[in-house]
């Protein structure tokens, strides 16, 4: 008879154990998973910082700017004769030499 109570009562601290353990086994899961997901958008703001500050550098270079001057800003009649404005019908009739496409994403 003392060889039963020893063996349930072993038992039973091991079943607490192992609960235990699964318990702390889902936290640290959980956890994890929280850790990756903050590594993941971390991750996502760096590459925005890094897009963001080679905007920054392609907008304070002065040569960018001046020729986006020139493409939008027309002030003198000198420069409209520069860019070609194409309407349907030069697109019919296919003369065009040099064409700028503009596309906005």
């Amino acid at each position: 008879m003392k060889y039963y109570t020893t063996i349930f009562s072993l038992l039973f601290l091991c079943s607490i154990l192992v609960s235990f353990l699964i318990y702390f086994g889902k936290l640290t899961n959980n956890i994890e998973k929280d850790i990756k997901n903050s590594i993941t958008k971390i991750n996502n703001l760096k590459e925005q910082i890094k897009i963001n500050e080679l905007e920054y550098i392609l907008h304070t270079n002065t040569n960018y700017l001046l020729e986006l001057k020139k493409i939008y800003l027309i002030d003198n009649i000198e420069d409209e004769s520069f860019f070609n404005y194409i309407d349907l019908s030069d697109l019919k009739r296919k003369n065009i030499h040099q064409v700028i496409k503009v596309s906005a994403n």
